[in-house]
Parts: C-alpha cells; structure tokens; sequence
C-alpha cells in the first residue's frame, strides 16, 4: 500500500503556500528522507507544522503526499485553500449508485478531469454532486454549470448523453437553431380522447452561468433581462410578468393551473443538491399571456422555461402558434444583444443533458381509461418512444395521463412532434378497439424489453 503523508502548514493561505510548495519541493529531491528530518525542514520557516506518516517513518515522496493549506479551525477559511489534495483520496463511492454518471466515472477518468474548471470556475465535483447525493435516482446523474462544461468535462458528459439519448452523441448529429413548423401534417385529435396539448422547452442564455453555480446578483440580471423581453411579448403572446417574492397569496391562488406548482419552491431533492433552488424565491417570476397558452418562469432548474397550451386538438396548428411565439421571444432577445447557449453537436444547451438538443418536450394529455390498464401498456409506450408524465392517482383511476416525446437530442422539432401525434393516433385507435372488445395486437409495434427509459 501507498504510504501517505500530510503536510500541514497554518499562518494564513499565502504563507501555507509558501512553506508547503518549498516543503513538497525538498522532500521529493530526498525520497528517503526521515520524518524527524522532514520536521526539521518545515521548522526552518518558523511556522506551525503536522507532518504524519500513515505506516512509517520514511518521506516516500511528493506523489504520496498530499498538502492541506491552512488550519481547518481558522476563522475566514475559504474553500480554495483545501483544494490540493491527491484526486485519489477524492474519488466518490460509487458501487452501488444507480444514475448514468456512475457507469463512466472511472477513477482513473475522475483523476484526469480533477484538476480542469471551466472558466467561470465551475469543477468535475460540482457537476456530479448531484448524481452522488441522489444515488437511487436512475437519471442522468450529472448537471452542467455554464456551457463550457460540455466540452470541458467532454469524456464523462459525453458518454452520458450517448448513453441517455439513445447512440447520439459528439460528431453525430449537427442541430440547427430553426424552429419550423412545416412537415407536420396530421389530422386533429378526436376531443373524446384528448383533453389538451402542449409544447414545452428550456433554455439558457449564451454567457450567463447555469442556475447550479450563478450568484444571486447574477441570477437577478438573468431575470431582469427575460423579464425585459418578456414584457415585450405582442400580440396573443403579450401579457404579464410577476416575481416570486412579490406573489401575494390572492395572485398565486389566481394563477393557471400550470403556474401553480411552479410558483412553490421545487422539492426535487434532484434540484436542491444540483444548488439550483438557492435563495428561493429571489430572481425568480412567471409569465402568463391574456389568454392564459403562452407561459414562461425564470430560473427554476434552467435560466428560461417556455410552454404553450392549447385545447383545440389541432396539433398542426397550435404547434405553428408556438414557433411563432418563440421566433418573436427569440427576435427580441437578439435586440437585447443575447442569445440561447447552444452546441454544434448538443444543440440547446441545459442544466441537464437529458433535455438538450431542441430540449422541447410535446406532450398530449389523454383519456385512455382501458388501455391504461393493459399489463402491455408501459412497454408499448416505449416501443413508440413516448414517456408518460406525472402520475396522480385520481387522474390515473380516470384514465387520464400525459405523454410525450422520449427523444430530444438527434431530431428536428417538427420531426418530433410529428411522431407524438402519429403515436398519440394509435393509441386512440388502440383504445377504440377495446372499447368494442377487439384485439390490439396487431396495432403493437414490436416491443424490445431491453428499450431504455
């Protein structure tokens, strides 16, 4: 086994670096130097000292040692000063850890992204706390906190994101930023099934660090700056921007159904260790139009969340209000000399590489009371890449459940929304048929078990 040893130097951080930098400089010129000598080094200098040996008396050298810089009981101790330590005595516990990062963060793949900080000072630590706190939760396991991390950190986000969106990954996909509606062409929903459908998607803005590592006055200006332009919003889209901290009871009691959940602190324990929830409510608001279709809400898990409802069972055309929406969002955003951060390869870039790529999730809510409880149910809304939402009981007992796209990384919007309608049609046609006691075998698309979530 490795011997270890700790150099401990106190006097203040400038001092500590001092002493241990020349300490660790002599010590590893004379490998087999003793402890009392090693001692004697450090006393030189005039300062306090704790130098230890974990087996033995012998200095084996500056590559079994690690430095703490300062004294933990020091009063103004900042974290910078305990960040020289040997990766290998930082390496998390990961065995029995179920998300996606813990499948690729290797010890010797941590060691070599230890060092790296993406320019706004962002670390490999930080961007994984998430998946260590939550190691029962079977998602990504990982957040970004500014977009450089994506290509920083590349060897550990990389893998992850072939390994949540299905194969696509760096070099295999290039995203465009243009929203278009064309190429979707399917017939309206029958309204006995379908109760109402939506377009959700999140963004960041280009510069801006990430809701897990913004500070407060940042997250103010982020807000400032949607606020601004959603305020701006003309038409069907204009409408009203309320902060959180200023949301009186009467206001929050008043909002549309969509807007109630989002108004109340997240308890995504998910959320919390990612330091996305900081300082709740501050630099936070919702928007909603007069109509009560176009919402939005700031710096939640990602800088800007963008949703349009209809219920006019229409998707061709409710899915055409929402890219004109979002072109005149994104026309006077660039007014305002921003943009959304985006990636060649990613697309959008998120919070959380499960939502990057056109980070738009179309979903339908529908009323499929027999087919629910089909034992082939889940599997089948697999087979066709659809997850279902939220699961509340009473509405499950009455049939009702949302679903949506599995995919968002790889494919065009229009594409997208294309396939959730085609999809959403059979299992309607699916539901009929047993309405009237007939199989639906054969409507099954082929089911692998081996589908991912």
């Amino acid at each position: 086994m490795d011997k270890q040893v700790i150099l401990w130097t106190t006097g203040g951080f400038t001092a500590g670096c001092i002493i241990s930098s020349l300490a660790c400089k002599l010590l590893s010129s004379e490998p087999g130097l003793s402890y009392e000598d090693a001692i004697s080094v450090v006393k030189r200098h005039n300062r306090e000292y704790m130098l230890t040996c974990s087996s033995t008396n012998v200095i084996t050298g500056f590559s079994n040692m690690t430095c703490l810089l300062g004294s933990p009981t020091a009063s103004g101790m900042v974290e910078n000063e305990f960040l020289i330590y040997n990766p290998k005595l930082n390496y998390p516990r990961l065995d029995s850890n179920r998300n996606i990062m813990a499948r690729y963060l290797t010890q010797e793949l941590y060691e070599e992204l230890y060092d790296r900080k993406t320019s706004a000072c962002f670390t490999i630590d930080a961007c994984i706390q998430t998946g260590l706190d939550n190691p029962e939760k079977v998602n990504c396991g990982i957040v970004a906190g500014d977009e450089e991390c994506y290509d920083m950190f590349v060897e550990l986000f990389d893998p992850v994101i072939k390994d949540r969106h299905h194969g696509f990954r760096k070099g295999i996909h290039q995203h465009t930023r243009i929203l278009s509606h064309d190429g979707v062409s399917v017939l309206p929903f029958d309204p006995k099934y379908v109760k109402s459908l939506h377009f959700l998607v999140g963004r960041c803005i280009r510069g801006y660090r990430f809701p897990p590592s913004c500070s407060r006055a940042e997250r103010k200006q982020t807000e400032t700056l949607l606020k601004t332009v959603l305020e701006s919003m003309t038409g069907e889209y204009s409408g009203t921007y309320v902060h959180l901290n200023n949301l009186t009871d009467e206001q929050r009691n008043g909002l549309p159904d969509v807007l109630q959940g989002i108004s109340d602190k997240p308890n995504s324990t998910r959320l919390q260790s990612s330091c996305s929830t900081r300082d709740w409510p501050d630099g936070r608001g919702i928007f909603h139009n007069k109509e009560k279709t176009f919402f939005a809400w700031t710096n939640r898990e990602d800088h800007l969340r963008i949703m349009y409802r209809d219920r006019n069972y229409d998707i061709a055309k409710a899915f055409k209000k929402f890219c004109v929406g979002m072109k005149i969002f994104k026309d006077l955003l660039a007014e305002n000399g921003l943009e959304f951060a985006f990636h060649k390869d990613y697309g959008y870039l998120l919070t959380c590489p499960s939502g990057i790529g056109t980070a738009l999730r179309a979903g339908i809510h529908i009323k499929l009371p027999l087919l629910l409880h089909d034992s082939r149910f889940r599997k089948i809304l697999k087979a066709l890449r659809l997850h279902m939402g939220s699961e509340h009981q009473d509405l499950l007992n009455k049939g009702y459940i949302d679903v949506y796209n599995q995919d968002r990384l790889g494919f065009d919007e229009n594409y997208l929304v294309q396939h959730v309608a085609q999809s959403v049609h059979l299992l309607i046609q699916m539901e009929k048929r047993l309405e009237n006691n007939e199989t639906i075998t054969d409507l099954i698309p082929n089911i692998d078990d081996d589908t991912d979530d």
